[in-house]
């Protein structure tokens, strides 16, 4: 079944048990999480056409090949993503205290928390996923072009976004208004669905669109 196209927590860990735990944890206030074990994953996962609310990273990373050099750090991963996305909440997952650890996670507006939130302190990691609840309610591709680049569109694949963004409408009037045929707008339209993950174009329009086009959109003909 293909995944929605909702916000996601990124948590990246390479203990199963605790991916399970947040996992949990992230249902209870209705947000999904997708995990990975290594900081190569990460980065890739935030190439694809993902809206991310929170990210959860392991203080001492995997590396996905054995290497002489010392294993990455969270921080320095999350220092990354905060260059990437502002203005998501981003929480360190600690095992060990290190001394320097407060300072570095406050320059980087950072809350860490230990792990031992897995023995059922689920009190702990409640303000984090308050905040990364409230960002996916409201959250929103900032504009077509970001979700064009994100998802790898084709040209012609553009043009049928920006024409059913601009009039949400059926197939038979998408292709009249581009002047092909509706076979051929069914195509487009399945490959923009499978590069988004999205279920429909409806989907797409109130993630991308402001609420009262989206609305627009959601009493039109569902693509």
């Amino acid at each position: 079944m293909r995944r929605r196209f909702v916000p996601k927590i990124l948590h990246v860990e390479d203990d199963t048990l605790l991916q399970r735990a947040l996992s949990r944890h992230a249902s209870l206030v209705g947000l999904q999480t997708h995990a990975v074990w290594t900081v190569e994953e990460a980065l890739a996962a935030c190439d694809e056409p993902h809206l991310w609310c929170g990210f959860v990273v392991d203080q001492m990373l995997p590396r996905r090949h054995r290497s002489d050099t010392p294993a990455p750090h969270g921080l320095d991963l999350l220092s990354q993503l905060a260059e990437r996305y502002p203005p998501v909440p981003r929480l360190l997952m600690t095992g060990v205290f290190e001394q320097n650890l407060t300072i570095r996670c406050a320059a980087l507006d950072t809350t860490f928390l230990h792990k031992s939130f897995i023995g059922g302190g689920e009190a702990s990691i409640s303000p984090f996923l308050d905040r990364a609840a409230t960002l996916a309610s409201g959250i929103r591709w900032p504009d077509l072009a970001s979700l064009v680049r994100a998802i790898s569109a084709t040209q012609r694949e553009e043009e049928v976004l920006r024409a059913y963004l601009s009039h949400p409408c059926s197939k038979n009037d998408l292709a009249r208004t581009l002047g092909i045929r509706r076979a051929t707008v069914k195509a487009h339209i399945r490959s923009i669905l499978s590069k988004s993950q999205a279920t429909s174009m409806r989907e797409l329009a109130v993630a991308v669109l402001s609420p009262p086009i989206a609305e627009e959109a959601s009493v039109r003909v569902s693509l």
